[in-house]
């Protein structure tokens, strides 16, 4: 049988943390604290918001194609922009990206073409054999199963003492997935994604 607890038994407790979140801008625009450096460069940000535009106006086409027969299953990214074009151009050209589906911001910034996108989701794999770096690697349909790929490239490098870095992409929904939570001691950037999402937000596993 069992063994019961008593209500007055305390479990001990094993660890503890917390979780600080950075932010410069409130929802409405509004500065929150002076913003970092890069910020005062009219040039870089131009560049940034450029690319989130074209990131748009590619997805919108994409979707239009989609609706009128002519392209494949295709995964929208609305609202996703600045998540994709902000990851990436932190990213060094010796860095690995491992995306989603739904990273096009991302690859578009790593070089990547768009017909080369609409390759793919039209159903040539040759799509994949993109204008971006070498050693990135092609979209993962399986929702939340690039996390292993994405430590065992992070373990290599460490191995091999390459100052490099894996940079993995998925949405709030893979937190829920066995393959981010097994691979959680090597960071990983979760966006938050409300489209298609199968459950509320509110009972997804929270994520940064």
């Amino acid at each position: 049988m069992a063994e019961t607890l008593s209500g007055d038994e305390q479990f001990p407790v094993i660890a503890r943390f917390e979780i600080r979140r950075r932010a410069y801008l409130a929802p409405d625009g509004t500065g929150l604290r002076r913003l970092p450096s890069f910020a005062y460069d009219i040039a870089l940000l131009v560049s940034f918001y450029r690319a989130m535009v074209l990131a748009r106006a590619f997805d919108l086409k994409a979707v239009s194609l989609q609706r009128t027969g002519r392209l494949g299953t295709y995964a929208v990214a609305l609202g996703q922009e600045a998540v994709g074009v902000g990851i990436a151009s932190a990213m060094r050209e010796e860095d690995v990206l491992l995306p989603s589906y739904r990273d096009n911001a991302a690859l578009l910034w790593r070089g990547v073409k768009m017909e080369e996108i609409l390759l793919y989701w039209g159903g040539d794999e040759r799509g994949n054999r993109s204008s971006g770096p070498a050693h990135d690697f092609p979209y993962c349909i399986p929702v939340g199963s690039q996390a292993p790929h994405a430590a065992g490239v992070a373990y290599a490098f460490k191995f091999r003492k390459e100052p490099r870095v894996a940079v993995c992409l998925f949405g709030d929904g893979a937190t829920s997935m066995s393959p981010p939570t097994r691979c959680c001691g090597a960071p990983a950037i979760p966006r938050r994604c409300t489209i298609l999402s199968t459950v509320p937000a509110t009972t997804s596993i929270p994520t940064a």
